[in-house]
């Protein structure tokens, strides 16, 4: 399931978050991250220290920590939540409410995510 609407400048983005876990959307990159509470958040798959692939780093449950691949920097969960997009999860879809930045033609994919 794949869905793009616009909502006045907000794009929503409807997915089956276990057929999916990344969307391009022009040059911005999001993936589907798993808390160790099982919590999907979607987030930039650019790392905020330095744009590394935010998405292929490694997850330290006990510390709940994101560590980018780069240079091994650690995002708490909490930190992660609050730079997460808004999202609504369904048993079996997850709704991405994009922001107005994101421009050009959504792209929903699987690709590999190493961290969740």
């Amino acid at each position: 399931m794949e869905v793009a609407d616009q909502h006045g400048s907000a794009r929503v983005v409807t997915f089956d978050p276990r057929e999916f876990n990344f969307i391009r959307v022009g040059d911005k990159r999001f993936f589907v991250y798993e808390t160790v509470e099982q919590e999907c958040l979607v987030l930039n798959a650019r790392c905020p220290h330095r744009g590394g692939p935010l998405h292929l780093g490694s997850q330290d449950a006990e510390a709940r920590l994101l560590h980018c691949p780069m240079h091994c920097t650690g995002y708490p969960e909490r930190y992660l939540r609050r730079h997460a997009l808004p999202v609504v999860r369904r048993p079996d879809s997850l709704t991405v409410i994009l922001d107005a930045g994101a421009m050009g033609a959504v792209e929903i994919c699987r690709t590999l995510v190493l961290c969740g």
